[in-house]
């Protein structure tokens, strides 16, 4: 490659179908020859940056800006490109692979971007999701030149992290093969948004209190049944068919998964939703409290055999470790215990007040069994 013909392009705008086509052919048609592409999607933003080598093409580097117009011109992607200059690495660059994860809020990204200078850590890539108050970053750092010995380091990155509720996971060892990791959600918090269930008990009669008071300190699915005894789980599985994973879950559950990791869930809600839920988001594993249901007449029944109460979610994130062969040091439980934001950090549900209602009025619930069914998706808050 003679690197006086090497240029690197950068563009950003709005995304649609074929732009990286669009690019890239008008290049391919000088016999210019495109060696590095990094493309990125971001809420719509298409992202690109391209390193191509001019040295058997058709125009000049100088000549490249007509090619480059009449791609902005079809693309509608605002690109500009300059000379490039290559680096070549270093034999005896030392990496180090940081993975962030915990609790988002304001000033993660610089408290540990500040952290890798002090100590002279450069950052050779980076890639970061934060969605439904979720923070997870992944750098490949090279801490070569760095100005302490890496468990100093490790140290500092650690605990400057702490300070921001996020767990730091450092690999040095084969960093560019991440080791297998489950993430796993503890979720006790209702997935039925407080606001949500007090429209439901205003529009029912229920005394939404009174409901929160009665499954504190109690087996929530235990209480639930005693509202719901005889309710068919046929109507259950009805609620819950309606019910979606939101956008942001969505989005972060995607995420995560490209970026390689196993996903599951422990909750305090029922099975039927909670299995329900996961499938709709492809999670790895549920576990979740079994709704008591008599087998009989598929009916619920404060009588029927309990079997409700969960394992602790270390536990239960051992044994899906163990059939995911996951190690166990490779899980990250995210409980909704240590979040101060409100809600189900992580994983949440758009659950339908109007199909609820449609459901009582037209008899296929009655009013008196709202309060079994805000049990069901957790301790109502």
């Amino acid at each position: 490659m003679a690197e006086e013909k090497l240029i690197v392009i950068h563009g950003a705008g709005t995304d649609s179908i074929g732009l990286v086509e669009k690019i890239t052919r008008p290049i391919a048609e000088i016999s210019g020859n495109i060696v590095d592409l990094r493309q990125d999607v971001l809420h719509g933003l298409f992202i690109i940056s391209l390193v191509v080598d001019l040295a058997g093409a058709k125009v000049t580097v100088d000549g490249f800006k007509e090619i480059l117009t009449a791609i902005r011109e079809s693309t509608a992607i605002d690109l500009s490109y300059d000379r490039f200059r290559p680096i070549p690495r270093d034999p005896e660059k030392k990496g180090l692979l940081c993975i962030l994860i915990g609790e988002d809020g304001p000033g993660i990204g610089a408290a540990i971007a500040e952290t890798l200078k002090t100590y002279k850590i450069n950052i050779e890539f980076s890639q970061m999701v934060a969605r439904q108050h979720i923070f997870l970053m992944e750098l490949l750092l090279d801490i070569s030149l760095s100005s302490i010995p890496l468990e100093n380091l490790k140290n500092e990155i650690t605990a400057v992290m702490a300070k921001k509720k996020i767990t730091a996971l450092l690999q040095e060892e084969d960093i560019f093969n991440k080791k297998k990791r489950l993430l796993v959600f503890s979720i006790h918090k209702s997935f039925l948004p407080s606001a949500l269930m007090e429209e439901l008990c205003r529009q029912t009669g229920q005394n939404p209190n009174q409901i929160k008071t009665e499954y504190t300190g109690t087996d929530l699915l235990e209480k639930a049944g005693e509202y719901l005894d005889g309710v068919s789980v046929d109507v259950i599985e009805k609620i819950v068919s309606d019910i979606r994973p939101t956008r942001e879950t969505q989005e972060l559950v995607q995420t995560l998964k490209t970026m390689g990791y196993r996903i599951a869930l422990v909750t305090s809600a029922c099975d039927v939703f909670a299995e329900h839920f996961g499938a709709l988001l492809g999670l790895d594993a549920v576990d979740a409290a079994l709704l008591p249901v008599d087998i009989d007449d598929r009916s619920i029944s404060n009588e029927a055999a309990m079997h409700n109460a969960i394992e602790p979610a270390k536990k239960t994130a051992e044994t899906i470790a163990d059939e995911l062969g996951i190690d166990h040091t490779d899980i990250t439980i995210l409980s909704d215990e240590t979040f101060d934001t409100a809600g189900t950090p992580g994983l949440a549900a758009e659950i339908s007040l109007k199909r609820i209602l449609e459901y009582i009025n037209s008899g296929a619930l009655i009013k008196k069994y709202i309060p079994g069914i805000c049990g069901l998706f957790g301790q109502p808050e």
